[in-house]
């Protein structure tokens, strides 16, 4: 199965499953700006916590867990609904990986598709769905395409590139998103992983 690949392509299930969080800073550049993106993710209860910045002060943060998760805008601060939560954890790089370690997550009415440059994996859970794409031949991540059935317009695509090997788990040290309205890039400055 290709996830199986993919998996064993970044470094096998025994390394991803001893992953205990995360430290990322990265430089994210829009059309107009370039800012400062920090984010930490705790794997073993799933909290995290995101800080952008733009000339050394604060434009936004976000932090919670698969729970609860909140968004301030300077003094502005509203709660993330759980649609909001489950796509932000969904986007965050080894965040699926980890989920793709369940043993149930074969069975969760996963259709693959086949073409002569790549595999796309697509799944649904509601209310978002996710198509996965992976190339042919590295079996690396290529893109996700990350829909909200019930919002029209809500398509988000994330391209992943520049592939390097930090403590012996590959890390795409490139990442293109666009949307609506969106689009950026984000460039790998520091990644820390602590382990079990």
């Amino acid at each position: 199965m290709i996830i199986e690949r993919y998996l064993d392509t970044l470094g096998g299930r025994l390394l991803i499953g001893k992953m205990r969080s995360h430290y990322l800073q990265c430089t994210l550049s829009t059309e107009s700006t370039q800012q400062i993106w920090r984010e930490f993710y705790n794997y073993q209860n799933n909290v995290f916590n995101i800080s952008v910045e733009l000339n050394n002060r604060s434009l936004m943060k976000i932090e919670g867990n698969r729970k609860y998760g909140v968004k301030r805008q300077g003094k502005v601060e509203h709660s993330l609904s759980q649609e909001e939560l489950s796509s932000l954890h969904m986007s965050i790089q080894l965040v699926p990986e980890l989920e793709f370690l369940n043993p149930g997550f074969g069975t969760q009415g996963i259709e693959v598709k086949e073409s002569k440059n790549d595999y796309r994996i697509k799944l649904f859970l509601a209310p978002f769905g996710y198509e996965f794409c992976f190339d042919k031949i590295s079996c690396l991540k290529k893109e996700v395409i990350i829909e909200n059935i019930n919002q029209e317009d809500s398509k988000l695509v994330l391209k992943y590139s520049d592939w390097r090997v930090v403590d012996g788990l590959y890390y795409p040290f490139f990442q293109e998103m666009s949307g609506k309205h969106l689009l950026s890039y984000r460039s790998v400055d520091q990644l820390v992983l602590k382990w079990a």
